[in-house]
């Protein structure tokens, strides 16, 4: 039998569960559909525990679903541990010296990753696959997800979209699965999903979220830790528990409109081919409107749907966001365009490649040349 390929995969887990969320469902997917053996390694177990239940965070090593977790720990024992032929470090996170040392130190077979942020502006490409010198036998490339063929594409399981479709296609499947959480859903009524920053401005955003004619029904995610302001009493909040990965899917899958935020939930979303509003992190001087607006642009939004998007995210640019938000809920064919573009966008990025494919397929070309 051919020896499997083995990866080392390091995450520090900074904002909350979007890091971590990448990485998990890459790691499985790495290990699942194309069989490599993978070595997770995760600097908060604690956290991290929230989307594996029944992780242990108290053990250094464990298998979990046919992954190897090993805490990333400044006092573990580094000069012992053997790097992998592929080692990923995800967004940036910095390798333990001894382990570094031991990678360049190898033959060129190894490939080292730097799995970066997911954008869609238009420089990605041309960065993508870059390598690095890093002075050893062993260089570090950089490996960009995005929206193009020209990138590494974004992560979707094998099967994933038959599964959402056999969901999606009777209303009768999300009205069962809100009953698990105790939310009662007439067939008629509208379904929101909210997964947010803090900061948003959610009194407008409620106000027009408002149906003169539907009840709507808030789903307040255990991530959006703010108070909702009821706009309307024709709606109804429902706070729901902290979810699974596949949960969280479902819940996207169930939603009429979807409000997420980072990066996990927001590829998941488009996944979902629901419409959707991407609160995106904020940064100095607005940085992240041009990320915004790169995938705005990329996606085809049409005027009045960029207005609510770059609105919600506080644009200077767009001060009747509400007001645009407000009508493409309530008008039923502006209402209609909004949900085939959102199918549409979905099914042109599942012609892409996938990620974990991607990066696959990237060692073994790679590796004939080291």
């Amino acid at each position: 039998m051919m020896t499997p390929l083995r990866m080392d995969l390091f995450c520090r887990i900074i904002d909350n569960y979007g890091d971590i969320g990448v990485c998990w469902r890459l790691a499985r997917q790495m290990r699942q559909a194309l069989g490599w053996e993978v070595r997770l390694w995760v600097d908060d177990l604690t956290v991290f525990q929230r989307l594996a239940p029944s992780l242990d965070p108290r053990l250094p090593t464990q298998m979990l679903q046919g992954v190897q977790v090993c805490a990333f720990t400044p006092d573990r024992d580094w000069a012992s541990v053997v790097p992998h032929e592929l080692v990923i470090e995800a967004f940036a996170c910095e390798l333990p010296a001894p382990f570094k040392q031991a990678l360049l130190a190898r033959t060129p077979s190894a490939l080292w990753l730097n799995l970066e942020y997911l954008s869609a502006e238009a420089w990605v490409e041309g960065c993508h696959g870059l390598a690095s010198r890093q002075g050893g036998h062993v260089d570090k490339f950089f490996f960009f997800p995005g929206f193009t063929a020209a990138t590494g594409g974004l992560l979707r399981e094998p099967g994933v979209l038959d599964t959402r479709d056999h969901f999606q296609s009777s209303r009768r499947n999300a009205r069962l699965w809100l009953e698990k959480y105790g939310i009662q859903v007439a067939e008629q009524d509208r379904i929101v999903s909210l997964f947010g920053y803090p900061q948003g401005d959610y009194r407008s955003l409620l106000q027009a979220l408002a149906h003169p004619s539907r009840t709507v029904h808030l789903l307040q995610t255990a991530g959006l830790n703010v108070p909702l302001p009821i706009a309307s009493d024709t709606q109804r909040l429902h706070r729901l528990p902290f979810l699974s990965q596949e949960e969280f899917d479902r819940l996207l899958w169930s939603a009429d409109l979807n409000l997420v935020r980072g990066e996990d939930s927001f590829v998941r979303a488009q996944w979902a081919g629901r419409p959707m509003l991407w609160h995106i992190y904020p940064q100095a001087d607005n940085a992240h409107l041009d990320k915004l607006q790169a995938w705005l642009n990329l996606s085809s939004q049409p005027p009045p749907r960029q207005a609510i998007q770059l609105g919600w995210n506080a644009a200077p640019s767009a001060p009747d966001w509400a007001a645009q938000l407000q009508h493409a809920w309530t008008d039923e064919q502006a209402w209609a365009q909004w949900q085939h573009h959102s199918q549409s966008w979905t099914a042109q990025l599942s012609l892409q490649r996938d990620l974990a494919t991607a990066i696959h397929d990237f060692y073994l070309k790679q590796r004939p040349q080291r």
